[in-house]
């Protein structure tokens, strides 16, 4: 492989870093739009008592994730252009530039308008299927893409790391924020909804969903990353340390087993049988204290492992 020179491998460096900037957002930004879709828009049709406050304080707690979670997938992706790692073609990054440009057009001027326009009235069948087709067809299919592409990405730029590590790693990566933006979702949106949900109508509105929604916003990306990372003890890309993969394991059991200790028994199956105003406070009280802060090693360690990885291979190919 030819060798770099300084500037060649000071531009591989910014490179390395916007890289991991698009794919992380890329991830973050489809775990928002999954969970959307699959938890929080089927619950419209179960809120009846409180209905339009619900709307109102949702379009108001997802206004900044939505709307400005797409305008930092742009910069990040615009940065490529500039910066973009060699296998990549720039006609591909100038397709991801027009696919974010409508991400961020949508939510104010498509979106938005369909909420303001729900307060004015009771929950509409038709204009429920008006949203959520525009959500499929302008949200979630162009974020299906710029993930298809994301991983194409990874795939590519470890391409020397061997096949097994190099996938394993790459799924502790893209789950890693996927799940940080459903769980920016739930944390941020969904448990301070849950205060506008009148009494009457708690228990239809807390068996909304599907096995589906479930598998794809919670089972699978609790499980398939655990696979991984266990995996990884023994084969990884050579640039991580054991010492990140005990760390992000010692995060995940905790998050398990405080979860399994405290927030299933005292939290979630409480609220299965009845409506408790008191669980809310409690579970919006201690879910950042015990779960969001000691979940931050989970979304930092991939960051390091990836420009350690990158780092790694900047470093071999620096001409002496």
């Amino acid at each position: 492989m030819e060798k770099l020179s300084t500037k060649q491998a000071l531009y591989e460096q910014k490179s390395l870093y916007v890289t991991e900037l698009y794919l992380l957002l890329t991830f973050y930004y489809f775990g928002i739009a999954i969970m959307t879709r699959m938890v929080i828009y089927p619950s419209f049709e179960k809120v009846h008592e409180n209905y339009q406050n619900y709307i109102q304080i949702y379009s108001g707690l997802t206004r900044t994730l939505q709307a400005y979670s797409p305008i930092l997938l742009l910069l990040s992706t615009v940065a490529l252009l500039w910066f973009r790692p060699k296998i990549v073609p720039r006609w591909v990054v100038l397709l991801s530039v027009v696919i974010n440009f409508v991400l961020v057009l949508v939510y104010p001027n498509l979106v938005s308008p369909i909420f303001t326009d729900y307060l004015n009235k009771n929950y509409n069948e038709s204009a429920f299927q008006n949203l959520m087709n525009l959500n499929l067809y302008v949200q979630i299919i162009p974020a299906c893409i710029q993930v298809v592409f994301a991983f194409w990405l990874l795939n590519n730029y470890l391409k020397d790391t061997k096949l097994f590590s190099r996938w394993t790693f790459i799924i502790l990566f893209s789950f890693a924020f996927f799940t940080a933006g459903t769980g920016a979702i739930e944390g941020l949106v969904n448990y301070n909804l849950w205060f506008s949900v009148g009494e009457t109508d708690w228990l239809p509105f807390r068996n909304t969903g599907s096995a589906l929604s479930f598998w794809v916003t919670f089972l699978i990306p609790a499980y398939l990353p655990l696979f991984a990372l266990i995996a990884m003890f023994w084969k990884r890309p050579k640039a991580i340390p054991l010492t990140f993969i005990t760390l992000y394991a010692v995060a995940y059991v905790w998050i398990v087993f405080i979860t399994a200790y405290y927030f299933i028994p005292d939290i979630q199956l409480v609220l299965n049988k009845q409506y408790s105003p008191q669980v809310f406070q409690d579970l919006l009280k201690y879910d950042g204290l015990l779960r969001g802060l000691p979940s931050l090693p989970m979304v930092v360690l991939p960051i390091w492992m990836f420009i350690r990885i990158g780092q790694e291979k900047i470093n071999e190919n620096i001409a002496d």
